[in-house]
């Protein structure tokens, strides 16, 4: 879990954000499994399962996460953080 939180925090960081937008954007909403992937581009190590239980517990930080994070996300999550 210490990756998955070390990576929600740099997404707060508008340069890294900027930076992961495009790849990011690029993603279908709902492909957490790419989310992960993404992020291990970046050197984090971290699970669909961990991303789901970190965007359940933190409504609105994947926009359309809330309570049912397996409906994924809104394309501009990282301009509206």
């Amino acid at each position: 879990m210490k990756d998955i939180h070390a990576f929600v925090t740099q997404l707060k960081d508008a340069a890294f954000r900027e930076e992961i937008a495009v790849p990011f954007s690029q993603l279908e909403e709902g492909d957490w499994t790419g989310v992960v992937q993404l992020a291990a581009r970046y050197g984090y190590t971290l699970s669909t399962k961990e991303l789901k239980t970190v965007a359940a517990a933190n409504p609105g930080f994947f926009k359309g996460a809330g309570k049912n994070p397996s409906l994924g996300w809104d394309a501009s999550m990282l301009s509206a953080m």
